[in-house]
């Protein structure tokens, strides 16, 4: 009479409780090049678009290095020096790595230092593109929301985006978006893109 034990399938993986566990996003504790720590999410070019710090790729293509985004034409970023030399386009550039740094930091807490300028009826002024109006935070202001912060979360240090050195920023940015987390790389192919100037004295030289 045959047996009528089933054969167990071989190929079968035995039963775990961490379905799933692989397709979380981490956070991950990253060195940044002026030797400052913080811990940051990675939710990629197409998380930052759903979150609306992105209106699309191309929004990124002049602040990234050649070999971690592609432009959405097919064409590869050449540098950020036109950029660079660009005042307007330069600003614009930065309010959108501030707007990825602060989506993207979470230890410690980072804020915009730029808010809405409002009209008397507490509405967001419009520009003559229909964009809001900007305004830079006085120091007073800053040191009574950080106060507030850290009465409701005093585990977390709160800081502001402009306090965060440019090249620090330019390579959580970097990160967040795909790109490695290899300083010696970073720096390398920063230097390149600034023309040759080393990041640090980049650094120094925004800060004089």
């Amino acid at each position: 009479m045959p047996s009528s034990k089933k054969n167990k399938p071989q190929d079968r993986k035995p039963a775990t409780t961490r379905h799933g566990s692989s397709w979380k996003k981490p956070l991950t504790d990253l060195d940044l090049p002026s030797g400052e720590t913080c811990q940051v999410r990675r939710p990629g070019v197409q998380g930052l678009i759903k979150a609306n710090v992105l209106h699309s790729l191309d929004s990124l293509t002049a602040i990234v290095q050649t070999e971690t985004i592609p432009k959405a034409s097919g064409k590869p970023v050449s540098n950020i020096e036109a950029v660079a030399n660009d005042p307007e386009k330069f600003n614009a550039m930065m309010e959108t790595v501030d707007k990825i740094v602060c989506h993207v930091v979470v230890q410690p807490h980072v804020e915009n230092n730029l808010v809405p300028v409002l009209d008397e009826n507490n509405q967001p002024v419009l520009d003559a593109n229909g964009k809001p109006e900007l305004r830079e935070l006085s120091d007073e202001e800053k040191d009574v929301a950080i106060a507030q912060w850290e009465n409701t979360h005093p585990d977390v240090a709160m800081v502001y985006v402009d306090w965060i050195d440019s090249i620090d920023k330019m390579f959580i940015m970097n990160f967040a978006v795909g790109g490695s987390a290899n300083l010696a790389e970073f720096r390398k192919a920063t230097e390149v893109s600034l023309g040759g100037v080393p990041a640090g004295e980049a650094a120094e030289d925004e800060a004089e």
